[in-house]
């Protein structure tokens, strides 16, 4: 009997001792003891890396819209007040960076907000992969970050004037969410970059922002595609070449075209809606190798050339006249008149040859 007793105690006492240890509440991080990072950048300066962190002021941010003004330092003003601060830390390696930021944060970096992380050219042309290890294995970082590559320098990006949101940051992360209405600015989240240099053709595009210069202040901007090799930057494309490689790949959905309707220079908007790479050709080529799906090779003056048929359908949005001359596109040059935007799939397959 007193056995039983003896067995219950220990049994109430090594249960009360796992609940004490564990408490869902031991590892807690309140609010005001994070520094909420919105957006990060990366730069190499004489093989050093400088990590540049964007972090949110909980208290100061407003809502979009209901903030104005601006602040050094990337930080809008909501009531007169800064909405962000940013940190600069330079070290041999990213992690070893985010540590050394503490020597001017009173708070610890905390990533799982962060919206954008920006590239600097330089470092890009160097290769990412090391740059970007720590925000694929590190638990708090999230792999739908959207990636891109700066002009120049990734930390002036994130110390730019925000415009309609709160910081410069949230900014970016519209603009990329907006890409898909001009089909001009490719847009890529940091987990499909990753898989993309990763797969068998180790080929990548990101977008590109600069800092465009205002009477005021410097807003930032789309403008370009970044193109790698690997994890290292090789060259870039302008935003009509963009747009030609984001019909090749499939991902555009829709945009502005404008069209010559007649030799007295009237014009029209016509707003298009793509369809999904569907059609088939065989190769034109006699020596060509047979390519899956969509695509055919051609030697073209001399150089290969590929040919996509993109079946799309199109409606006039807009019309005006033109009071000086105003040459047609190449890329549209007898190719998607005024007559076919009406045409069905097939007269727009026909058309693509001559694209």
């Amino acid at each position: 009997m007193s056995g039983n007793i003896t067995h219950r105690v220990c049994l109430i006492t090594l249960l009360g001792i796992i609940l004490f240890f564990a408490g869902g509440c031991w590892d807690k991080r309140e609010l005001d003891q994070l520094g909420i990072v919105s957006g990060t950048g990366v730069d190499l300066e004489n093989g050093t890396i400088v990590l540049t962190a964007q972090l949110v002021k909980p208290g100061q941010v407003k809502s979009a819209g209901s903030a104005s003004g601006g602040g050094e330092g990337g930080g809008g003003q909501g009531g007169g007040q800064k909405t962000t601060l940013v940190f600069e830390s330079k070290a041999g390696s990213i992690f070893e960076a985010i540590r050394k930021a503490t020597m001017q944060s009173s708070r610890k970096l905390y990533f799982s907000h962060n919206e954008v992380l920006i590239l600097g050219k330089a470092a890009a042309e160097k290769g990412v992969q090391p740059l970007l290890d720590f925000f694929i294995r590190d638990p708090e970082p999230r792999p739908t970050q959207w990636l891109l590559v700066a002009a120049e320098k990734a930390g002036e990006i994130l110390k730019a004037q925000p415009g309609l949101e709160s910081t410069s940051a949230s900014d970016l992360a519209h603009l990329m969410a907006n890409s898909i209405y001009t089909s001009e600015v490719t847009s890529i989240r940091l987990q499909d970059f990753f898989e993309t240099i990763s797969g068998k053709s180790r080929a990548a595009v990101l977008p590109i922002v600069k800092l465009q210069s205002g009477p005021d202040t410097r807003r930032v901007i789309l403008d370009g595609t970044a193109v790698f090799r690997g994890d290292r930057m090789i060259g870039s494309l302008n935003s009509r070449e963009t747009r030609g490689l984001l019909w090749v790949k499939g991902r555009v959905k829709n945009g502005i075209i404008p069209l010559m309707l007649s030799p007295d220079g009237e014009m029209a908007a016509s707003r298009w809606v793509a369809s999904p790479l569907m059609t088939r050709f065989a190769p034109a080529a006699s020596k060509a190798r047979s390519f899956p799906s969509t695509t055919a090779m051609k030697v073209l003056s001399g150089a290969r050339a590929m040919l996509v048929a993109l079946p799309l359908s199109a409606g006039r949005g807009a019309s005006w006249l033109m009071v000086t001359s105003w040459p047609p596109p190449p890329l549209l040059e007898g190719s998607l008149g005024a007559g076919s935007l009406a045409q069905p799939a097939r007269r727009a397959r026909k058309s693509a040859a001559k694209i």
